[in-house]
């Protein structure tokens, strides 16, 4: 069950960006708060694609179903509060560091931006997602599923700064 959290926590970090650049010295690092704005922007549409992928393969009545769509009408109210933030992450670790793509990022307006992430967020999700591990993410969900959208998008934020640790591609910077 932590390897499919791990999964999903780094399908989430990982999902918009692309390929992370390779590791070097000059690596920026991402703010606690870029990070949570990242993930804070991105649950939505992750949890979406993981309902919506789960669909056939759980009982009516699994709180993945019963109560996922909710939470993420519950998420979606502070998506576009989280943009900006999210937006300088994107920026940090998009097509491997390249300052042209980076500074690209930061001029588009939003609304020619979030498409194009939230398309690469589908696809992304969509395609790592086995329908095998569906009960695995429902069991996962049934303990999470008491919390408000905040401490969900706390939890995943969290999930994420200790996946990446000791990834060489993805550095959280210090608090």
């Amino acid at each position: 069950m932590t390897r499919i959290a791990y999964r999903i926590a780094a399908t989430l970090a990982l999902a918009a960006t692309g390929q992370m650049a390779q590791a070097q010295a000059t690596k920026p690092c991402m703010t606690p708060a870029e990070l949570r704005g990242m993930v804070a922007y991105m649950l939505p549409s992750a949890m979406g694609s993981v309902v919506e992928r789960c669909r056939p393969a759980l009982a009516a009545g699994a709180p993945l179903l019963t109560r996922g769509p909710q939470l993420v009408s519950e998420l979606e109210a502070g998506q576009s509060a989280a943009f900006p933030m999210a937006r300088r992450a994107f920026a940090k670790f998009s097509d491997k560091g390249d300052q042209k793509t980076a500074a690209l990022m930061l001029a588009l307006p939003e609304a020619s931006l979030k498409p194009i992430i939230e398309m690469a967020l589908s696809q992304e999700l969509t395609s790592s997602i086995k329908v095998a591990n569906c009960p695995d993410i429902d069991r996962v969900f049934r303990t999470l599923q008491p919390l408000p959208a905040s401490n969900f998008v706390d939890f995943f934020t969290e999930v994420i700064t200790i996946g990446v640790r000791d990834n060489k591609d993805m550095t959280i910077c210090p608090s």
